[in-house]
């Protein structure tokens, strides 16, 4: 078993998941296992207790309780993980990608134990600026970690890609340290001259590269950020949203949505309403490019921490 620390977690595994290996005594918040293959089939409409879905044949992942009590997630026909206590236990398809394993197990997986155990986990990217966090959200596709990867690139230093864990235990929310690799799509392939020798290929069919990466364990987050892609802008644009309306766009970025469950979407409104009254949410309107302007990083954490 290897060791981690990654989102705030003490973890085990015998799956080698695509993060740095971290050493802690004690037991560990959560063991992952690899359980063999089997068939990973649909959840009857009827169990679901969270469903994303693209359309009525094609779901993305969904998740129930068992009669046991477990908790289980799915992505059909790739990889079902199953929580009981503090392991999960991690069972592919026969048909899929044996590499997939850590990526599932590392950013669903993590996301889906916690959610169940009462965290809030946003889908965002983010990276550090003077010790504080500023958070990038936006749905897959939208630019996020190339926006992150840009600012990595631009002098400041990774929190985590894809996956961001924030706690509420402090003075302020604050964000988990999390992956130590952006994952960018094909279309982002030139900011790889940035990091020589620190990237690599995934199960998916990105490349994942790996800037340095924040010192804090906990960082204060200074501001979520939501970025408008726009092809015919000069420059950056950010507007600062009211908290009466920050809530709004803040509802559609937990790390896992369509939930279902009456207990999970009540106290992640909890946390979403508690975020948008004490964290700056922004609204960043970015001129889009392809391949994406290299000064681009600097410009956006400049105009954002400029509105703070």
């Amino acid at each position: 078993m290897t060791q981690y620390l990654l989102h705030g977690l003490r973890m085990s595994s015998d799956i080698r998941l695509p993060e740095p290996p971290g050493w802690f005594d004690g037991p560990a918040d959560l063991e992952v296992r690899a359980s063999g293959t089997g068939p990973v089939e649909r959840v009857p409409d009827e169990c679901v207790a969270l469903r994303h879905a693209l359309d009525a044949d094609t779901v993305r992942y969904e998740g129930f309780r068992d009669t046991d009590g477990d908790w289980v997630i799915r992505s059909p026909g790739i990889v079902d993980i199953r929580l009981h206590g503090a392991s999960a236990s991690v069972r592919l398809d026969p048909g899929a990608d044996p590499e997939l394993a850590p990526m599932f197990a590392a950013g669903m997986g993590i996301a889906f134990f916690l959610a169940v155990s009462g965290h809030l986990c946003l889908h965002a990217s983010a990276v550090e600026a003077d010790g504080l966090a500023v958070a990038l959200s936006a749905p897959s596709g939208y630019g996020k970690s190339t926006l992150a990867a840009l600012a990595a690139a631009a002098g400041h230093p990774l929190v985590g890609d894809d996956l961001l864990r924030v706690t509420f235990d402090g003075p302020a929310p604050a964000v988990y340290r999390g992956a130590s690799e952006i994952r960018l799509r094909p279309g982002a392939a030139e900011l790889l001259q940035h990091w020589p020798g620190h990237s690599r290929m995934t199960a998916d069919g990105r490349t994942a590269v790996a800037p340095p990466v924040t010192r804090i364990e906990q960082v204060p987050l200074a501001a979520m950020v939501f970025p408008v892609l726009e092809l015919d802008r000069p420059g950056v644009a950010i507007e600062r949203l009211r908290p009466s309306d920050a809530l709004v766009p803040l509802l559609g970025c937990p790390r896992l949505v369509g939930w279902r469950d009456h207990s999970v979407l009540a106290r992640q409104f909890e946390q979403l309403a508690t975020l948008a009254a004490e964290v700056p949410v922004l609204i960043a309107r970015v001129p889009w490019r392809t391949p994406a302007q290299p000064t681009l990083g600097a410009a956006l954490m400049e105009g954002v921490l400029e509105a703070l």
